[in-house]
Parts: C-alpha cells; structure tokens; sequence
C-alpha cells in the first residue's frame, strides 16, 4: 500500500474521493473494528499528502530512525517514520532522508521475535513514538 506524495503545486482535491493526510487519519481513527486490509489498502488508496500535511510530523535523530505518532486507538495507530541514511532499513538505499508512514491494525503491542537458525524466541515491546 502505498499513498501519493503530492506536489505543493498541485491541487490535492482535484477528486471529491480523494483524501488528505488528516482525513485518512480521521477516518483511521473513526474505526469501530480492527478495519480489514482490504479497508486499509481502500482508505491509502485514496490518499494524497502534502508535504505540508507531513510537516509536523518530520524529525530526524543521529542513532536510529525516529517515529511520530498520527493517531492511535484499540483498533489502529499511525505512524510517520523518518529515517537517515543507513539507519537499519533495508529499502533505505538512496542516500537521502526517507519518510515512511505506517498503519497497523491492530496497534502494535508485544511482538514476538525470531533469529534464523536458532529456536529462541524473544519478546519485544516497541518504545512509544519520539514524538506523540
């Protein structure tokens, strides 16, 4: 899934179905049920964001990647992730900052943890966002 980043330049709401950055969180957080992924990929579908919109939501650290809490429920959470160059990623090949945005539904609790070739399972609890 994935949203379109739209031009300052260009009109966001050239579709009367077309949904900004703050209505996906809106409807995101309007859920009443952990929404299906056919839901999800349905409301991203229909998103354009502004750089603008994402504005708030950008900060940078040094060590790791940082994270900005958009909206959470008991049904879903979003967040925006921003990373530097290098910061444990694997799509993060181009040598510029990248900002990804990432809706889990349900939120986030503790996960379970594996390492090929070894039959521990470890548990982990990701930190509250950077910035919430």
């Amino acid at each position: 899934m994935a949203a379109k980043l739209q031009p300052q330049s260009e009109n966001i709401s050239d579709s009367a179905c077309t949904l900004s950055f703050k209505d996906l969180a809106q409807a995101l957080n309007a859920q009443e049920s952990v929404p299906s992924l056919a839901d999800l990929n349905a409301l991203v579908e229909r998103t354009r964001i502004s750089a603008n919109e994402l504005q708030p939501y950008l900060g940078f650290k040094a060590g790791n990647y940082s994270r900005h809490r958009v909206m959470k429920n008991e049904f879903v959470e979003m967040l925006v992730l921003c990373w530097k160059p290098g910061q444990r990623t694997p799509i993060d090949v181009s040598g510029r900052d990248l900002v990804t945005i990432h809706v889990y539904a349900p939120p986030l609790g503790v996960l379970k943890t594996y390492k090929l070739g070894s039959s521990t399972i470890d548990l982990y609890t990701p930190a509250d966002p950077d910035f919430l």
